[in-house]
């Protein structure tokens, strides 16, 4: 038996309208294959990840998705001891996975 304990933190999403899921831009992040570090709607991915993938720093990549806009709203989630959010739970479901 295996048994994984994950622990995290503060989680910040900046939330864009209007990002066009088809522009020449965002296709130009999309992943080419599911885990590779390219953007995949309604999956989290890592900036660690991502970075890799675009070989350039989030903040031009951001930049170039959201045209130089600020973000439209920002959400904080927390993560504590009692509750766990998204990024926790899959970083624990992979680590689980053999």
């Amino acid at each position: 038996m295996l048994t994984i304990k994950g622990t995290g933190c503060a989680l910040i999403d900046y939330l864009y309208s209007d990002i066009r899921l088809d522009s020449e831009v965002f296709k130009r992040y999309r992943s080419k294959k599911s885990g590779d570090g390219g953007l995949e709607p309604g999956k989290l991915v890592f900036v660690e990840d991502l970075e890799r993938f675009a070989d350039r720093p989030f903040s031009e990549i951001l930049n170039n998705l959201s045209g130089g806009r600020k973000p439209d709203r920002r959400r904080c989630l927390k993560v504590t001891r009692f509750r766990c959010n998204s990024m926790a739970r899959v970083a624990m479901m992979k680590a689980g996975k053999p």
